[in-house]
C-alpha cells in the first residue's frame, strides 16, 4: 500500500538555526496522525511542509508516491488539502464562493465550474450543517462557524490527504468538539489520511490513531496513543508532571496538583 504521506530525512534550517533535522515520518490511507510537541519544535514547519507551503533544504517528500518537488499547484491540491492555523479570509466573500475556491484543483482558473462543482460543494456543506449559511458573508460568521467553512474548502479537494495546524486554536471546547469530530467522521467515510498538530494532549489522544512527538526539530517519539501518552514521555519533552486517567478508554491528561508551582 502506497502511504498518503512519506517524509524521509527532511532538513529546513533558516541560516545556522535548524528547524527540522533528519525527520522521518508517514501516514497510511486512513489514518489520522496528530503530531504533538512543545512550542517552537518544529510542528507548523512540518506539516507546512506537507502541504508544500514551505521549501527544504534536504530530504523528501511523498504524496500517494509522487515526489513533492516538482508538482505543479494544481496536482499539489489534488494530492493534498491543507488548514492553516489562521486562515485569511477574503472580505466580502460568502460562505458557499470561499467553499467553492476548493475546486479550483480540479480546473484551470479561466474555466468556469461546473455542475459537478456545485454539487460536491452542495454536499459538504449539508454534511457540515453549512447549508443555511451558504449565503452569509464568512467574515459574520463566529469563530467555529469560520473554522467549518475553512475545513468544507479542504474537503471539496477532494485530496486523499488533509493537513491541519491547529485546527481548534481560538475555539470554545464545544467547538474544539464539534471540528475534530467532523474530520473524523470524513475520515471514516471518505477513508482519507489525516496529519494535525494539536497543542491539547487529551484531544490529541481522543482522535488518533497514531502520535509523533516532535521536540527541538527531531522525531523523538511516535507509536499509538497508550505508548505515547505517558506521565514520562510528557514530563521528558514538556517539563510538567501530569497525570494520564483513562475515562471510558479516552486517555485524560491532567496537571499533577502535588507539583508545587
Amino acid at each position: 500500500m502506497t502511504a498518503a504521506c512519506e517524509v524521509s530525512n527532511l532538513r529546513i534550517a533558516v541560516g545556522d538555526k535548524s528547524l527540522l533535522a533528519g525527520v522521518e515520518f508517514s501516514v497510511e490511507p486512513g489514518e489520522w496522525v496528530t503530531v504533538i510537541g512543545p512550542n517552537g519544535a518544529g510542528k507548523t514547519t512540518l506539516v507546512q511542509a506537507i502541504a508544500g507551503l514551505r521549501k527544504f533544504d534536504s530530504g523528501s517528500i511523498q504524496l500517494s508516491g509522487r515526489s513533492l518537488h516538482g508538482l505543479s499547484d494544481r496536482s499539489r491540491a489534488g494530492l493534498v488539502a491543507f488548514v492553516p492555523q489562521t486562515p485569511v479570509v477574503p472580505e466580502g466573500m460568502s460562505v458557499y464562493d470561499y467553499v467553492l475556491l476548493g475546486r479550483v484543483a480540479h480546473r484551470s482558473l479561466l474555466r468556469a465550474e461546473t455542475p459537478m462543482d456545485h454539487s460536491v460543494v452542495g454536499e459538504v456543506l449539508s454534511r457540515l450543517d453549512l447549508h443555511e449559511l451558504a449565503d452569509r458573508g464568512v467574515q459574520t460568521l463566529s469563530g467555529g462557524e469560520r473554522q467549518m467553512a475553512v475545513i468544507a474548502r479542504a474537503l471539496v479537494q477532494e485530496s486523499p490527504l488533509l493537513v491541519l495546524d491547529e485546527p481548534t486554536t481560538g475555539l470554545d471546547l464545544r467547538h474544539q468538539l464539534e471540528v475534530l469530530e467532523v474530520v473524523a467522521q470524513e475520515r471514516r467515510s471518505r477513508r482519507i489520511a489525516v496529519v494535525a498538530t494539536l497543542h491539547d494532549l487529551t484531544l490529541a489522544g481522543r482522535f488518533a490513531d497514531r502520535l509523533c512527538v516532535l521536540d527541538g526539530g527531531r522525531v523523538v517519539a511516535s507509536g499509538s496513543v497508550a505508548e505515547i501518552l505517558t506521565p514520562e514521555t510528557i514530563r521528558a519533552h514538556y517539563g510538567v508532571v501530569v497525570r494520564v486517567v483513562d475515562v471510558d478508554g479516552i486517555p485524560v491528561v491532567v496537571p499533577d496538583p502535588r507539583t508545587p508551582r
